[in-house]
């Protein structure tokens, strides 16, 4: 007797086409990006987009088309020319569009100096909750020198 395993749940999202699933991501009103240099807005604008697209699932490819999308002046003139050097049937995924992203707008200078903020970090006159804080803001930076103990 042959038993057939029922198909995975498809998740509601991947069952809309193409115009539809912009249309969803729009009616989150995800910001645009206009290429600041400033660290902070840029960092606040990929984690804010991030999570915006979480719940959506989204495949990779889908997530870079949207997030381009919302590339305005700067940005999408910068995009624009990522573009034109690979071949045009190349599909962007979510890791290398992160990686040329960074490149332009996070440098690892800013990197660099956030890794020596969280390694000089002592709690001095900060409250415990504070630290706290300040501990898991520069925790992203060194990710190497944080290991997770298993649960």
């Amino acid at each position: 007797m042959n038993v057939v395993s029922p198909a995975p749940p498809v998740h509601p999202a991947r069952k809309l086409n193409a115009n539809s699933l912009f249309e969803l991501f729009q009616r989150f009103r995800p910001p645009t990006f206009t290429g600041t240099h400033k660290p902070k807005e840029v960092e606040y604008w990929l984690d804010h987009i991030s999570k915006m697209l979480k719940p959506l699932h989204y495949t990779k490819a889908e997530q870079v088309e949207l997030v381009t999308y919302m590339f305005e002046k700067e940005a999408s003139l910068w995009w624009d020319s990522i573009l034109r050097t690979v071949p045009e049937d190349y599909v962007w995924t979510w890791d290398p569009f992160k990686t040329h992203f960074h490149g332009k707008y996070l440098p690892l200078t800013y990197h660099n100096e956030k890794e020596s903020d969280f390694l000089r970090l002592r709690q001095g006159g900060m409250t415990v909750v504070e630290y706290e804080n300040r501990f898991m803001e520069l925790a992203k930076y060194a990710p190497l020198i944080l290991v997770d103990e298993p649960m």
